[in-house]
């Protein structure tokens, strides 16, 4: 959104007047959380809300009809084909898929929040893969594996949807992160309770400022504007901290990938200051803005947002994607 506002600012004829005009009409903006969506998108990717009437509370899903253990295809009554499925489920800390689209979901070790693989059917991993590919903005993209939607606990959402409230300008981006566990790449792990597990600790417990700066690369690239959550509307780049989440894989055929996981985020932007500086020594945004935007230019390749509190994110989706490679 941002680059065709600047097109339409820079245009200087008709011509590229009315063609920036159009491009900016393929997007609506979401009435309750100001996102700017594509104009083939019924519902806003950040919350969920209708196009038409976004502050209509959605109907549940309707409830799976399978049963909600992995493999079984039998009927299923509140979730599960019978008492016996719904016990060994229970000890694979899994609970019974909400909707058809979702293939198994997991539970966190304490129950508080829940991660559902969506199936290879599903509109909205169609939707998330795409968009994932789309803004890789490197070399040829990595091949999207899984997609999981992340259900954080009631009190995360509250407290990001509190923050959005106040603060406006909700986006979509990329947080690449480590993680110690196999969650994601095997199906049949659960989320870890491992504090020093950063995945499995974002899931349980949001996005903590006492992590900024203990990521692998700190000590190659530090933290450009401070301390603070550091995310990118570029896949491509927040993949380049998500490489302790690698682990390796054998593929079909004889061939060896390399397997990682990515965040996909709601953040609440709120003002932004932009700036192209290299760094900025910062522990809070600039007076009167909420978050910093890095932009391209002279020291930066790809973009940058960063956020100053905790409550300005919340994790949407997990991506696990893979690269051609060497076990």
């Amino acid at each position: 959104m941002e680059d065709v506002e600047m097109e339409i600012a820079l245009a200087v004829s008709r011509a590229d007047f009315e063609a920036a005009a159009a491009a900016k009409r393929t997007e609506w903006s979401c009435a309750r959380c100001t996102l700017d969506n594509p104009a083939s998108a019924g519902r806003c990717e950040a919350c969920l809300a209708d196009r038409e009437a976004p502050f209509v509370v959605a109907a549940p899903p309707t409830e799976r009809r399978e049963c909600g253990l992995p493999g079984c295809v039998r009927p299923a009554w509140r979730g599960f084909c019978s008492e016996e499925h719904r016990r060994r489920a229970l000890r694979r800390r899994l609970a019974a898929p909400a909707s058809d689209d979702e293939e198994r979901c997991f539970v966190g070790p304490d129950g508080d929040f829940s991660v559902a693989l969506l199936t290879r059917q599903s509109p909205r991993r169609q939707e998330i893969a795409q968009h994932f590919v789309k803004a890789w903005r490197k070399s040829a993209p990595p091949i999207v594996k899984h997609v999981l939607r992340v259900s954080p606990s009631p009190a995360l959402v509250e407290r990001f949807e509190r923050y959005a409230a106040a603060v406006g300008n909700v986006r979509l981006r990329y947080h690449g992160t480590s993680s110690l566990c196999d969650f994601g790449v095997d199906l049949a792990a659960a989320p870890c309770d491992n504090d020093d597990c950063a995945l499995c600790s974002i899931l349980a417990r949001g996005f903590e400022l006492a992590r900024a700066g203990t990521g692998p690369n700190i000590k190659k690239r530090g933290l450009r504007y401070g301390r603070g959550i550091y995310l990118s509307a570029t896949s491509g780049k927040s993949n380049d901290y998500a490489f302790r989440t690698e682990r390796p894989r054998r593929a079909s055929h004889g061939r060896h990938e390399r397997w990682r996981a990515i965040f996909v985020c709601s953040v609440a932007a709120g003002k932004a200051f932009k700036t192209t500086a290299p760094e900025l020594h910062l522990d809070r945004p600039p007076p009167g803005y909420d978050s910093v935007v890095g932009e391209v230019g002279d020291y930066l390749n790809y973009d940058e947002l960063v956020v100053y509190t905790e409550a300005a994110v919340l994790p949407n989706f997990i991506i696990i994607y893979a690269f051609p490679g060497k076990l």
